[in-house]
């Protein structure tokens, strides 16, 4: 069974970093706590009192100019990469890899679902990919 069925369907909460709820950061941040066993920031706190899609394009901004994201070829995905998009202006919604071209994320008021983030509608929207850089130096030892 793949790792990814044990998020689909966790419910959307704003600032949310548990199994009750996530919004698209804590769900990435719950995966790599849980699965991928890599601490990254929470910002749970940051997130509470600011518009939550203004709020993540600026961390998210910020998060991928320093350590510990690097940048990688949309054609070079892979499991446990961040897909980062575009809405409403705003690099404000990012997915988790959980196979070429799928993707598990949550938007607001829905559920976390698996869905293609290199078809349809997300498409245009991609504007970025990125490796946590412990898992550069995992394959790297491998």
């Amino acid at each position: 069974m793949h790792w990814s069925r044990d998020y689909v369907g966790l419910p959307w909460a704003f600032a949310g970093r548990d199994r009750n709820g996530v919004d698209c950061w804590g769900l990435l941040w719950l995966i790599y706590r849980d699965v991928v066993k890599v601490e990254v920031a929470s910002y749970a706190a940051e997130t509470m009192d600011a518009p939550e899609r203004e709020q993540i394009a600026q961390l998210l901004s910020a998060d991928r100019v320093r350590s510990p994201w690097v940048s990688v070829e949309p054609g070079s995905a892979r499991e446990f990469d961040m897909v980062v998009f575009r809405r409403g202006g705003l690099d404000s919604h990012i997915g988790i890899v959980v196979s070429p071209g799928r993707m598990l994320h949550i938007m607001h008021g829905g559920e976390a679902r698996v869905e293609s983030f290199d078809a349809g509608r997300w498409k245009a929207k991609l504007i970025g990919v990125h490796r946590h850089i412990e898992l550069m130096e995992r394959s790297d030892a491998a």
